[in-house]
């Protein structure tokens, strides 16, 4: 149903009398977090360096999101809603579609799975996963 008053009467058959009115009240629908595309599905970082690859999200209720947690081989980082990750690192363009450069970082070449998970204020979260390859020498490396 379509958001806004409605006032709401009974009559008893087609002769009785009607009812006093009664208003409902339909609010609008609450948005739902998608998180439906994660670009790139892979970043190339340099070893013993600390490198933030710029990554791109689509999806929908970004302008909801509060909190990223990047998880990755032997621990994770949060970054809330408005704290120095977030308002350096994340950027939300629209509803539907954000970027953030998580900060990678490894002492040896390795390949380690990665995965990003947005939560939004309702507590809803979505996840996406990608790769982080972690190379000394004569690598092109993610901006």
């Amino acid at each position: 149903s379509t958001a806004g008053s409605y006032t709401i009467t009974v009559q008893n058959g087609s002769g009785g009398v009607i009812s006093n009115g009664l208003t409902l009240t339909v609010g609008a629908a609450i948005p739902t977090l998608s998180f439906t595309k994660l670009s790139p599905s892979s970043v190339v970082s340099p070893v013993n360096q600390a490198w933030w690859p710029t990554m791109y999200a689509t999806g929908t209720n970004f302008n909801n999101v509060n909190k990223v947690i990047w998880a990755y081989p032997g621990g994770s980082t949060t970054w809330n809603y408005g704290d120095s990750n977030w308002t350096t690192h994340l950027n939300v363009a629209s509803d539907t579609s954000m970027s953030f450069a998580p900060r990678t970082i490894n002492s040896v070449p390795a390949t380690s799975p990665w995965t990003v998970t947005l939560y939004d204020n309702t507590g809803a979260s979505r996840s996406q996963s990608f790769i982080v390859t972690y190379c000394s020498s004569g690598c092109q490396y993610t901006q």
